[in-house]
């Protein structure tokens, strides 16, 4: 519902994670309504190496995030130990997603 949202998590104990998205609260028409599921890129500060003969090329998302917005019928799976967060929902209907965690 309106204002909820999730803080930076990771699912231990499970190997692959996921939501798939029922309803996306109006979102799709709307992109301001936030919403989105945000992974952090979990090799950290490598961008702001400084020496430049340490410095690792084809890094330059290091340590940034992605945002994927939620889309009706769109199901996202990751490694679960990702870090990830659900940014808040600023929408007045009803936001339906189904978050999920596969392990052996």
């Amino acid at each position: 519902r309106s204002g909820h949202a999730n803080d930076f998590h990771s699912h231990p104990g499970a190997f692959w994670s996921g939501v798939y998205y029922v309803d996306d609260g109006g979102i799709g028409a709307d992109p301001s309504l936030g919403g989105e599921l945000e992974f952090l890129d979990p090799r950290g500060t490598v961008p702001m190496m400084n020496a430049p003969h340490l410095r690792m090329s084809g890094y330059l998302s290091a340590g940034t995030t992605e945002r994927i917005p939620p889309k009706v019928g769109r199901m996202v799976m990751f490694p679960s130990w990702v870090l990830h967060q659900v940014r808040p929902y600023k929408g007045n209907a009803t936001r339906i997603s189904i978050a999920f965690n596969l392990a052996v």
